[in-house]
């Protein structure tokens, strides 16, 4: 009989470094290669946002056209094999290293186009990672174990942005 799967600490296991981004990215890139980033979001020609992890905050002094923003939008959208125009103004793709982006053209997002893209962490955390964060309790955690141990299944929910791919172990 096979052994079952049981968690174990990965420690500092797990791919490091900085993205390999495409120059498609543009001015993007100095704010996605930021290892705190997971988040950038722009709002049409008002702004490009950040999260480091603490919510989105303005970035300072960056500035772009609708007609910019919707150029790096359709660069981002193709890198993921598909297009974006008006017959297609709403798209989602998966790009290299799991950076997911998603693009909205005007008028269907009214306040010009709009793209989010969301950068996955570099080396995902262990369980000792989520406990010295505080995610999870030594209780949790010991019931947590034995149930993959006997590879039952776990429903994990939540909002974007609140942890739930931090719980695909």
């Amino acid at each position: 009989m096979a052994s079952p799967f049981v968690i174990v600490p990965r420690g500092s296991a797990g791919p490091t470094g900085q993205l390999d981004l495409d120059p498609a990215f543009g001015e993007l890139a100095v704010h996605a290669e930021d290892p705190r980033v997971t988040d950038l979001f722009l709002n049409g020609a008002s702004g490009l946002f950040v999260d480091r992890g603490a919510g989105a905050e303005p970035v300072d002094g960056w500035t772009a056209s609708e007609r910019e923003v919707r150029e790096l939008a359709v660069r981002l959208v193709a890198l993921g094999g598909r297009h974006l125009d008006d017959q297609a103004p709403c798209v989602d793709v998966r790009l290299a290293a799991g950076v997911r982006v998603h693009a909205v053209l005007a008028p269907v997002a009214s306040g010009g186009t709009a793209v989010s893209v969301r950068i996955p962490r570099v080396r995902a955390a262990d369980l000792d990672d989520l406990a010295g964060l505080g995610a999870i309790d030594a209780p949790r955690r010991v019931w947590l174990e034995q149930t993959v141990t006997a590879r039952k299944n776990v429903l994990i929910t939540g909002g974007t942005g609140t942890g739930n791919t931090a719980w695909n172990l």
